[in-house]
């Protein structure tokens, strides 16, 4: 099986750029069209109640197209329909949902894709909810065949870093973060953040985290770093934390993580989110040293919905 160092770097790099700048996605698109040897590609947000697409970035397909396909025929697409009662992570591609001569005769096909030069797709739902549901495609021409186990693998490797990318955009809440104005919308998040450096140091507390790190309860914090409170919880978060910053340092791939922490108090506990962080075309006004990576701390219940408002 493919290992997720080789992935390119640059890839999972830019996707983290995109996090934090969504005006460069297409920029990330046209790497990833051609890690997967697609010609066309789409990442986009659907409410599956007002049928509207609150979030897209397309390269390759005609633009003034892509409105009727959020309007009408996204219900056509075996693609889509196929992941609506899938989880998120599933990656599909087209060929495996529906013979090819099949495909060329329905309305989806003839009325719809090959209007966009395209025939054979890929695609993996990034995340759902009740209403809305995120997902990331790749087309390409019916001579470049279908997207085959090799490349669904790559899609399905790329997976975990897009998927961090709109949970960077849901939780910080913004679509353009500037020096100043960045820290103190961390401050008003209802969820604890910390900013870490290259060294895995905490160089930045909201108030939130405070908080929950002063009672002593799930995790603290040392001069040397975040401590989980039950030691056989320590391996698996220095893991996600070394995994985490190294790729937000351009050192690697790893995607970060989740990691249910307990309490000795009575309480629910804590759910902590580790994920990447990609700083090099941002400041963050938190000192000398380069931010890294995020650590999103909130009570198990208390995980916010994926917001359209959020994502716009």
């Amino acid at each position: 099986m493919q290992e997720q160092s080789s992935l390119p770097m640059e890839v999972v790099g830019s996707i983290y750029d995109a996090a934090l700048q969504p005006q460069v996605w297409p920029e990330v698109l046209d790497k990833v069209q051609g890690y997967l040897n697609a010609s066309s590609s789409i990442l986009f947000l659907h409410d599956t109640k007002t049928m509207d697409a609150p979030f897209v970035v397309s390269r390759g397909m005609d633009a003034k197209r892509l409105q009727t396909y959020h309007d009408y025929y996204v219900t056509k697409d075996p693609n889509f329909a196929y992941r609506l009662d899938k989880p998120a992570g599933t990656v599909t591609a087209s060929h495996r949902i529906m013979p090819d001569a099949q495909f060329l005769e329905s309305e989806y096909y003839r009325d719809f894709l090959r209007h966009h030069g395209v025939f054979y797709t890929a695609g993996v739902m990034l995340a759902k909810d009740a209403s809305r549901i995120a997902t990331f495609g790749v087309l390409r021409g019916k001579a470049g065949g279908p997207f085959e186990s090799e490349e669904l693998l790559r899609l399905q490797l790329l997976y975990p870093h897009l998927r961090r990318a709109f949970q960077i955009g849901r939780e910080l809440a913004t679509s353009v973060v500037e020096r100043q104005a960045m820290l103190v919308l961390l401050e008003r998040l209802p969820t604890g953040v910390m900013l870490l450096d290259q060294r895995q140091r905490v160089q930045f507390v909201n108030r939130r985290a405070q908080a929950m790190l002063a009672s002593g309860d799930g995790l603290i914090m040392t001069a040397q770093g975040l401590v989980a409170v039950e030691p056989e919880l320590q391996p698996a978060l220095e893991k996600l934390l070394r995994g985490a910053v190294e790729t937000g340092a351009g050192r690697g791939v790893h995607p970060g993580g989740a990691l249910a922490l307990g309490s000795r108090n009575g309480r629910e506990g804590y759910q902590l989110l580790v994920t990447p962080l990609r700083t090099e075309r941002l400041t963050v006004d938190v000192g000398s040293e380069r931010i890294c990576a995020v650590v999103f701390l909130h009570l198990r219940d208390s995980q916010p919905a994926l917001s359209v408002e959020l994502l716009r």
